[in-house]
């Protein structure tokens, strides 16, 4: 998963650099897809698990004799975070969000009971219920739902305080804020951008688009005429020529939306947004959510969809379909 364009695990490892000497990832079947991703990183080791993951995290922790910091790679731990964690005195520490879900943590492996630790998480919710000594997180954040992607891409935004325009901006372009652009992307003419906003390489905005705050657009987008953008992720490879509304969303790659293309993200009564996961509504705690489209869909024209709602990787949508429900492929 990419925050801000950058991988997760890489700005954890950016995040770690001043306190660890070595980063070990442990991966599964994708380890050699991880090994090409971090070949030159300076105290970065890839370590392959076998099929028995409870097994080999376990032992790996024991191996090392001393204390570890343990977190899951889809976790997003901020460098304020870890000055808190790693400056406390106490021996075994874990960092909770404001979702109480565990984020990472300071393991004491002396004396640390066999599993069952199928992963990372599972570890770190034993030493929240064992141990009891937490620090509350300000802005790390344990990666579970997909608004959590935009929540954590805010908080990078947020950081911004200057804007970096390497692409070209056509005439009559406006740009308010901090907004980072990259190189041979054209920002076409009449359109708008509100900082923080970043907009990677090689895209296409506008003409006459509106690219409002808190938002992220990766490589090789296209988002045309008349489109807008609010508090939303657009991965890579994704196109939405024209007028669209794209509002608190996750589009992923290499998606094609349909002319007219709307997500609604509010309710009338004001009241949280709640969502189906796993067969059972779950309260965001989001008065504003808006939809999640996974990669490779293509929409119909006029698709419009409710607050919540999702679209599988490689499904599509008809036109003028009204998706009031999970499409599950």
């Amino acid at each position: 998963l990419p925050v801000v364009n950058r991988g997760l695990v890489f700005r954890m490892i950016e995040a770690l650099a001043d306190h660890v000497e070595e980063i070990v990832i442990l991966t599964g079947d994708d380890s050699e897809v991880i090994q090409c991703m971090c070949e030159g990183l300076s105290g970065v080791v890839v370590e392959s698990l076998s099929t028995s993951a409870t097994t080999d995290l376990f032992d790996y922790l024991k191996s090392t004799g001393e204390p570890v910091f343990v977190a899951n790679a889809s976790s997003f731990v901020t460098s304020a975070d870890l000055d808190a964690l790693f400056s406390d005195s106490r021996e075994q520490l874990v960092l909770i969000d404001k979702g109480h879900a565990p984020v990472a943590g300071i393991v004491e492996v002396e004396g640390l009971e066999a599993g069952p630790y199928p992963d990372a998480d599972a570890l770190l919710s034993m030493l929240c219920k064992e141990a009891g000594e937490v620090i509350a997180a300000h802005s790390s954040i344990a990666m579970v739902y997909p608004w959590h992607l935009i929540e954590a891409s805010v908080v990078v935004l947020r950081q911004l305080d200057s804007s970096d325009v390497k692409g070209v901006c056509e005439d009559y372009v406006t740009i308010k804020g901090s907004v980072v652009v990259g190189p041979g992307s054209v920002i076409k003419a009449g359109t708008t951008i509100e900082g923080p906003v970043v907009i990677g390489s090689n895209c296409v905005i506008g003409p006459s688009a509106y690219i409002r705050p808190d938002t992220v657009i990766g490589d090789g987008v296209t988002l045309g005429h008349s489109v807008e953008v609010f508090d939303s992720v657009v991965l890579s490879g994704t196109t939405g020529k024209h007028r669209s509304y794209i509002g608190h969303s996750v589009i992923g790659r290499n998606v094609n939306l349909g002319c007219g293309f709307i997500t609604s993200d509010y309710r009338h009564d004001g009241a949280n947004h709640a969502t189906v996961i796993e067969g059972a509504k779950l309260d965001s705690g989001r008065r504003k959510l808006g939809s999640f489209v996974g990669d490779d869909v293509n929409t119909g024209v006029h698709t419009s969809m409710y607050p919540g709602r999702k679209i599988w990787p490689g499904c599509f949508t008809r036109p003028g379909e009204v998706v009031d429900k999970d499409i599950l492929g």
